[in-house]
């Protein structure tokens, strides 16, 4: 049975000579006894469970932070890859452009080099066409002097020929 403050100061004990019966007395002690003995007990516990409901909330606390830590701490890191990787990117960037114009200076270079052999060639066959031209010339010239002159040694054959048999 619980007790109240209220039942307390209510209690009204028999008189019996001008004195409150000691049993009754005894008997409202006891109880208030056990009941104080029951609140202290409850508040003994309460207090031990605000004491751990504390702690815990204190460990929660100190989790809480370390994850806002620990999400603050891989932002940062996120930022910093994102921008080494922005970096590195356009490093990558600039060197293939680099590249891309060495390789452009090279081939220009060798159209240049190729144009320029080709004109070499080019006139190395007009040279070899006019060479040939002035030996193929020089050849028919003594061809026709070669012709002419057996042409005039089988005339002069024939006349000793036509001599002989008179």
């Amino acid at each position: 049975m619980k007790i109240t403050p209220l039942d307390i100061q209510q209690q009204q004990f028999k008189k019996t000579r001008g004195r409150y019966d000691a049993g009754e007395v005894d008997s409202f002690l006891e109880m208030v006894r056990m009941e104080m003995e029951e609140v202290l007990r409850e508040n003994s516990e309460l207090r031990d469970e605000l004491k751990k409901t504390k702690n815990r909330l204190s460990e929660l606390v100190e989790h809480e932070r370390t994850l806002k830590d620990a999400i603050i701490s891989t932002q940062k890191v996120v930022e910093d890859i994102k921008a080494n990787a922005q970096k590195e990117a356009e490093i990558i960037t600039a060197e293939a452009r680099l590249d891309a114009d060495k390789i452009i200076g090279n081939a220009h270079e060798q159209i240049r080099k190729l144009t320029e052999d080709v004109q070499e060639l080019k006139r190395q066959r007009v040279r070899v066409e006019s060479e040939l031209q002035a030996i193929l010339n020089s050849h028919l010239k003594l061809l026709e002097a070669t012709s002419e002159s057996a042409a005039h040694s089988d005339a002069e054959a024939d006349k000793v020929a036509l001599l002989g048999k008179k």
